[in-house]
């Protein structure tokens, strides 16, 4: 079950279940208003969104923002979640109910992307449907106003226009020259043909298949590459980062030079959408000139001119690699603030940047940015527990008993200090995980 990455909005769902009937269905469709004018590169004091939502002012002044990437999340799963407990009937909505297959007719999309509107602002109820079954569903009024707000997103996902016969003819033009001469595949084929029409791959695919009907002896799929299987995606992208061209991987397994970047680019972003990235958020990181600001609060906490020679004094039981780690100087405690807080600059960029993308449209220059974005997290964390090996080491010599290895006292406490990211707790995680 998911869970509230905000733990104040999860104890605001929980309190809303207690109010009365009327109240909470009011509060329900405030939050889901509220959902829909939340921008997620902004941050949110938690009053406002209490006030938002209930129409209470809190006595106690709550000075703490939440980003709003975290509370459309948040905010999807509390309309969910209260809706649940108002048992509300399908038949009686005062409004028409669309389930997830009616909204990916209507629009020519597939689930994965009505999934991903719902993160960005598309709320959600838990209706009872005429079979009995609780099943999610979207108030056509919340659906219309998603539109409006997201219209450019929507006909990019899914252009439900229909298409003019000039489109189609150009369109099975196209096909028919992608399956025989560049030997695409037909998720390959409806994707680029989708992606220059600036329609959804589902009705490209639906025209063609439409025409094959029609017209079998000049059937355009059947003359299209098969489908690459997950194992053979997973070769072709290990094959690349193992510096073979797309050239050769192409020659090698006879696939199309546009079929195997594709692979490549898909393996890449999908590596990079299974990352978990959380972040401490800052007020700073919203301002336009956030980076700039981050980059010069780091240059002005410099190192110490000169470490102290106990500071310098390397362990004669450490392996040589570890030695050579145990030079890196200390950091001051202005230093080490200022490292983590570019630390979680860098993740609040991976997350916006990442929920920017369009995987079915994605190109190489878009991944490349955000494994840019990834590597500057990597090298950032690198610095931080490179400067801290000492205190792990200490901790570990502190704690060494008779049938433990210092080796793997170490070990474990450099991997606690790279889970910890919060410059509060790690020292008492370490601590912790040692004894």
């Amino acid at each position: 079950m998911p869970k509230f990455r905000i733990d104040k909005v999860g104890d605001l769902c929980r309190q809303m279940s207690f109010t009365p009937q009327d109240a909470r269905l009011t509060q329900l469709t405030a939050a889901e208003e509220l959902l829909l004018d939340l921008d997620p590169a902004k941050a949110y004091p938690f009053n406002f969104i209490v006030f938002r939502i209930t129409g209470y002012h809190p006595k106690k002044l709550d000075q703490t923002l939440l980003t709003g990437m975290a509370l459309q999340h948040d905010l999807g799963l509390l309309i969910e979640q209260v809706s649940e407990t108002l048992d509300l009937l399908e038949s009686e909505s005062p409004q028409p109910v669309m389930t997830i297959d009616d909204v990916a007719q209507r629009f020519n999309v597939t689930s994965k992307t009505i999934q991903r509107w719902r993160r960005r602002g598309l709320g959600a109820r838990r209706f009872v449907f005429k079979d009995g079954k609780r099943r999610v569903g979207f108030m056509l009024g919340a659906v219309e106003r998603f539109l409006a707000i997201h219209h450019d997103q929507v006909i990019r996902a899914g252009n439900f226009s229909q298409a003019t016969e000039e489109e189609k003819t150009e369109i099975l033009r196209r096909a028919r020259r992608l399956a025989g001469h560049c030997r695409c595949c037909i998720s390959e084929i409806s994707r680029r043909i989708g992606w220059r029409f600036d329609r959804s791959p589902l009705t490209i695919a639906h025209i063609i298949r439409d025409h094959d009907q029609a017209n079998p002896q000049s059937a355009i799929f059947k003359q299209a590459a098969v489908e690459m299987s997950p194992e053979e995606r997973a070769q072709i992208a290990a094959a690349y980062r193992g510096g073979e061209g797309i050239g050769q991987i192409a020659r090698r397994t006879n696939r199309g030079k546009t079929a195997v970047y594709r692979a490549v680019v898909e393996e890449r972003l999908a590596a990079l959408l299974r990352r978990k990235v959380r972040f401490i958020d800052d007020p700073l990181y919203h301002q336009p000139d956030a980076a700039d600001v981050v980059e010069q609060i780091v240059s002005q906490e410099e190192l110490p001119a000169q470490a102290k020679p106990e500071e310098m004094r390397i362990p004669r039981d450490l392996p040589a690699y570890l030695q050579d780690l145990y030079r890196t100087p200390l950091l001051t405690p202005g230093r080490e603030r200022a490292l983590f807080l570019k630390l979680n600059f860098h993740k609040y960029e991976f997350a916006i940047a990442r929920r920017k993308i369009e995987p079915q449209f994605a190109r190489a220059r878009d991944v490349g940015r955000l494994e840019a974005i990834h590597r500057r997290i990597a090298e950032v964390k690198n610095q931080i527990v490179r400067a801290n090996l000492r205190l792990v080491v200490s901790v570990a010599r502190k704690h060494l008993r008779p049938g433990l290895s210092l080796m793997e006292l170490i070990s474990d406490g450099n991997l606690t200090l790279i889970r910890a990211w919060n410059l509060s707790t790690f020292t008492r995680a370490i601590v912790s995980t040692l004894t």
